[in-house]
């Protein structure tokens, strides 16, 4: 019980201080370097509107909130691929492994502006010259369980941004906490971005609250983000899992909408014995449309401490119990001949 109120007392000291940060962060614009970093590298979150902190359950808990990469059960290696919005492509690759008692993580992701023709004041339609801007970073992860049902997550990002003849490097951390209430709810704060800089610029922190619940087949997220370039938004997502092998997704995000005049996106999921492929449809309104792909796979066999946890949470209630024990120890009935 004290154990209950104590992880009750630090997930309310977490979220208010964040809430705090948000709100003081929730008037500016445009104020910071590394817009890249914004960038969500996860395809399955994407088609879920962005609605990710709670779930995190899988690679793409390395962008959203790292404490979630306790949940993995087995090494995973994703690679994704977007066709972004005019000339811009975006990839990246992520692998995560399990262990005992904490999970480690390593993503590259890497975006292309692709082709920009050099203009100068004396000549401003241009000097036939083409240069090709391109941003990247390397994140390291870890994950370690706090107490029982609360992780907590720290990424360390090396961040390198490359325009014409100038190149500009920095460093960033991400901090992130997640609480399994229950088999079917949890919640989550992730702080992106929160320390850190490029060149001695700003760059683009967000603080995050979700929730995620699942009933049956069908999981619900509801995520609010406050960064500090931008306003507020309210994320949703659901997805239906039919059979643990197709899955279907869809989001709805402010941001867009706000931003872009798109709100509503979605996709699907197929997983294959340890693959997965996973494809986002993102509209961004007049701009155009994002449409992203990813490719995963799981390796090995589950740990036997996870077989072992899984097997501790199947209860055998009396009702089943009492029945078919009193037809074992029921007598025959007496037969005289």
């Amino acid at each position: 019980m004290i154990i209950k109120m104590f992880k009750i007392l630090l997930l309310t000291i977490i979220f208010i201080t964040l809430s705090n940060f948000c709100m003081a962060s929730n008037y500016k614009t445009g104020t910071t370097r590394g817009v890249f970093l914004k960038l969500n590298q996860d395809v399955r979150s994407a088609a879920m509107g962005d609605a990710y902190i709670a779930v995190s359950d899988d690679t793409g808990s390395i962008y959203w909130n790292p404490a979630g990469l306790i949940q993995l059960k087995r090494p995973e290696l994703s690679s994704v691929y977007s066709s972004w919005l005019v000339d811009m492509n975006y990839a990246s690759v992520a692998y995560a492994h399990p262990f005992d008692d904490f999970s480690l993580g390593l993503s590259f992701n890497y975006l292309n502006l692709g082709a920009i023709e050099e203009t100068t004041l004396a000549n401003p339609s241009g000097t036939g010259n083409v240069f090709t801007p391109s941003d990247y970073y390397l994140t390291a992860s870890y994950s370690k369980k706090l107490f029982e049902g609360i992780s907590w997550g720290a990424n360390i990002k090396l961040i390198n941004e490359s325009i014409y003849l100038r190149n500009d490097a920095g460093v960033a951390v991400d901090l992130g906490v997640l609480w399994k209430i229950n088999n079917d709810l949890s919640s989550g704060v992730s702080a992106r971005n929160c320390i850190g800089s490029v060149s001695g610029g700003e760059i683009p922190t967000n603080f995050g609250v979700g929730l995620a619940y699942k009933y049956s087949n069908l999981l619900f997220a509801v995520d609010f983000n406050a960064p500090n370039d931008n306003q507020s938004t309210i994320n949703l997502g659901t997805e239906y899992d039919y059979n643990d092998t197709f899955f279907v997704r869809l989001g709805y995000n402010t941001k867009n909408e706000r931003n872009a005049g798109g709100n509503y996106g979605g996709g699907i999921g197929l997983k294959f014995s340890m693959m997965q492929l996973d494809y986002a449809y993102v509209p961004y309104g007049d701009l155009g449309v994002a449409h992203r792909l990813s490719l995963g796979f799981e390796f090995g066999a589950i740990p036997k401490k996870v077989i072992e946890v899984e097997v501790e949470k199947k209860v055998v209630t009396p009702e089943v119990v009492v029945p078919a024990l009193r037809e074992k120890i029921s007598p025959e009935p007496f037969k005289p001949w």
